[in-house]
């Protein structure tokens, strides 16, 4: 059974613009106006709009072809707009996975990625160290 996600722009229940992915949605974030939707399957859509209107425009395209990130779906995302004085604004995001995965790109100017990682080190450690805790609680 094929599953599909919609993503749609409507004003007053009038749907304006409207594209369909392949798959199902697992994470969506957005700014003013950059849209990104993560997926089940580990990829990442990038939508933009209006730069000076944003989506109010009632407009939206594809920004960049979809990136795969992992074969694991995509848990969190997060857009962080750095408005600049006298300067263009730069848009950076990061993507974490279920498998414990994580890219931080920049999107605006021009798609870049700045760092990969895992976060399960950082998981681990924590477990451990609660673990420990808790032993030491029970021994005392």
């Amino acid at each position: 059974q094929q599953q599909f996600a919609t993503i749609s722009i409507s004003q007053n229940g009038i749907i304006l613009w409207k594209d369909i992915l392949l798959g199902r949605c697992t994470a969506m974030s957005s700014g003013s106006s950059i849209l990104a939707v993560g997926m089940y399957d580990g990829t990442l859509h990038i939508y933009g709009t209006s730069p000076t209107i944003g989506f109010k425009s009632g407009i939206g395209f594809r920004t960049h072809p979809p990136i795969v990130l992992t074969g694991s779906p995509i848990c969190s995302l997060n857009l962080i707009e750095h408005k600049k004085e006298g300067q263009n604004s730069e848009t950076s995001m990061l993507a974490v996975t279920a498998d414990g995965s994580f890219r931080v790109y920049t999107i605006q100017p021009r798609l870049r990625l700045l760092y990969k990682g895992s976060i399960v080190p950082a998981l681990e450690n924590m477990r451990l160290s609660f673990a420990l805790s808790s032993l030491s609680q029970i021994s005392t």
